[in-house]
């Protein structure tokens, strides 16, 4: 019998790992190489070991598999894999799958999308809360930079 649930983590898998290489091609051409579907030896036995253990847990333990773990496993790995390619499309050619020694000369800090959304949410924060707000922020060290 066909196991679903498998086949979904293997099309997961798959749909990663195309999308990664895609991306890579897209936004950084000159580092675009067989790293950039991010498959290696211990990553795919790593992989192999996750298909065989899930395998063997369903083989000797049925009552174990629970739908909604699955479907809760299933809604997080694609808001993850969302949020990823999310950041991904941001940063553009910013965004490597290699760790840079030396910065390029093309390669930009992102930071817009902080800026804006903590500009807005102080803006909201002072509108709804008012004097109340304002005093709090002043006991309160926020952690981020520029922010008050």
């Amino acid at each position: 019998m066909v196991d679903i649930f498998l086949l979904i983590f293997l099309g997961l898998l798959a749909v990663f790992h195309c999308s990664e290489a895609a991306l890579a091609f897209k936004y950084n051409r000159a580092g675009f190489g067989s790293k950039s579907w991010l498959i290696s030896w211990p990553y795919s036995l790593a992989m192999a070991g996750a298909v065989l253990e899930h395998s063997v847990e369903k083989a000797m333990f049925p009552s174990l598999a629970s739908r909604p773990v699955m479907y809760l496993g299933l809604a997080m790995a694609i808001a993850g894999e969302a949020l990823r390619k999310a950041a991904m499309v941001t940063a553009q050619g910013n965004f490597t799958h290699t760790i840079a020694r030396h910065r390029r000369q093309d390669h930009q800090l992102i930071w817009n999308f902080f800026a804006r959304r903590i500009a807005l949410e102080e803006r909201l924060l002072l509108r709804f809360f008012g004097d109340a707000y304002l005093r709090y922020r002043e006991r309160t060290w926020s952690g981020i930079p520029g922010v008050p």
